[in-house]
């Protein structure tokens, strides 16, 4: 686990830990439920620079039904690294996704 970040932070540090224990459990036990998902689903990954392994993306990508991954190269804070370019990424989808027809 990382250090805790100097300064105020916007999140509770002290939920990370157990948060990453969920999200890096190597058993997959809750990847059968990605295939129960109904709703169109957008999955953004921030390439090779980021610390989340794409190919792991890619995976779970697969098993969302009506998913889409979209890449955009610039390490694993996206929304943070290159606002514009997820910005777009995130508008182009939700128009291709209207809410009356997801149901």
């Amino acid at each position: 686990m990382p250090p805790r970040p100097a300064g105020e932070l916007g999140f509770d540090w002290e939920l990370v830990a157990p948060l990453r224990a969920q999200l890096d459990d190597p058993s997959r036990r809750w990847w059968p439920a990605l295939a129960t998902i109904t709703a169109p689903t957008l999955v953004i990954g921030g390439g090779p620079d980021s610390p989340v392994p794409q190919e792991l993306l890619a995976e779970v990508a697969a098993r969302v039904p009506d998913c889409q991954l979209a890449t955009i190269a610039v390490g694993h804070m996206v929304h943070d690294n290159a606002p514009q370019e997820f910005l777009q990424t995130l508008l182009g989808w939700t128009r291709a996704h209207p809410l009356d027809e997801v149901t």
